[in-house]
């Protein structure tokens, strides 16, 4: 730490005490002192930043409520920069949509670095198009789209394509390229002018209308292509580097660089494995449900091959028989029961982490059927006679 002389000299080893103008020449010449006007010395102000590691599929590995509880970390512990720390190729557009407007609220407090560690490619380019600054290792590859998986993602998709034209176009940035990682088909060519200005269209340029031209992404339905570290940082997409993130305030012009800790990494993992449980637990509830009513379809005592006897009242064996695939039939339904009351639970939950396409999947609402089910079972458990219809 730097300190300022004040006027004053004290020597604390033996307590004396010089005044300046004892340790000057008297004959020193009369003019402006030289300290008046200086500018103090202001020590250097910490920089202080957040590493996030972002690896894996969107929806899984990397969710909504994770960098949500990073943000809300940073921002309890006033630290403005997060640096992403990138390897994805893709995942849920949905999830990546929740991502989007996440970061978008919060890009009036933060200073955002996207650092691509590895492969980024659809719906993980949400990280890195709307930074600040985007950094690539040399090994780091932007990847296009793979195949989405039904309509709902293909709208999803779309839809987080529009989100990550806003975010570049605010960062001023061609989206054309980022684009295409989300969108399916999509050709996007780079051109430099004479003048070293580079651009994108979808179309093809026709020859000799620039310097130079190279065709980035494909076309048709696999929408897959790879551009490389090198081309990425030939056509100024972002810049390459090897740097240590220790130095990174080096490359993006900050003094004073410093880790604000290596917290963010558990809250990312932590949230990845809540989703985990959670998706999980509708799984599980979802298959327990079905597999119930299935069991309790098997049990119904209507599907039973009866006997009666010449007056229609079912036989002993008949009546044993049928009062027991009742009771099977009962226990059944009412664990059915127990099972669909877990269901708004599970929903709740689902809602809270923005996974409402979801919802549809435990939506069936069963509760009427189990009463209805129960209630005539109960009352038709001792019926020991075939109706003129052929029903006990």
């Amino acid at each position: 730490m730097r300190y300022r002389v004040l006027g004053f000299i004290v020597i604390a080893a033996v307590g004396i005490f010089i005044p300046p103008t004892l340790a000057q020449p008297s004959d020193a010449p009369d003019g402006p002192d030289p300290g008046a006007g200086a500018q103090p010395i202001q020590p250097v102000r910490r920089e202080v930043f957040v590493p996030v590691p972002l690896r894996g599929e969107i929806g899984r590995e990397i969710v909504a409520s994770g960098l949500r509880a990073v943000i809300e970390g940073a921002r309890r512990k006033g630290v403005s920069r997060l640096v992403f720390m990138i390897d994805s190729s893709g995942g849920d557009p949905r999830e990546a949509h929740a991502i989007a407007k996440l970061l978008r609220d919060a890009e009036s407090s933060f200073t955002i670095h996207a650092v691509i560690e590895g492969d980024i490619g659809g719906a993980a380019v949400v990280l890195a198009a709307g930074a600040d600054t985007i950094h690539a290792r040399p090994s780091a590859r932007l990847l296009g789209a793979r195949l989405s998986r039904g309509r709902d993602a293909e709208e999803a998709s779309a839809l987080l394509a529009d989100e990550i034209d806003v975010a570049a176009r605010e960062q001023e940035r061609d989206p054309l390229i980022w684009r295409a990682a989300v969108m399916r088909g999509m050709s996007v060519y780079a051109f430099r002018d004479a003048d070293g200005s580079i651009g994108f269209t979808e179309e093809k340029p026709r020859k000799g209308d620039h310097e130079e031209t190279e065709r980035l992404t494909g076309s048709g339905d696999s929408g897959m292509f790879v551009v490389d570290a090198e081309r990425l940082e030939k056509w100024e997409i972002c810049k390459v580097t090897d740097v240590s993130l220790t130095r990174f305030g080096d490359e993006v012009d900050v003094a004073g660089w410093k880790a604000a800790g290596d917290w963010a990494k558990a809250l990312v993992k932590d949230a990845a494995e809540e989703r985990r449980r959670l998706l999980d637990n509708v799984d599980k509830t979802k298959r327990a449900v079905e597999k119930l009513v299935e069991r309790a379809e098997e049990a119904d005592p209507r599907k039973l091959k009866l006997k009666t006897t010449s007056g229609g009242l079912l036989t002993g064996n008949s009546q044993l028989s049928w009062r027991e695939a009742a009771d099977a039939s009962i226990a059944i339904w009412e664990n059915i029961r127990t099972a669909v009351a877990a269901v708004p639970a599970v929903e709740r939950k689902l809602r809270e982490q923005g996974l409402e396409h979801l919802v549809p999947v435990l939506a069936e609402d069963l509760s009427s059927e189990c009463e209805k089910n129960l209630e005539w079972l109960r009352a038709n458990r001792t019926k020991y006679y075939i109706d003129r219809s052929g029903n006990p």
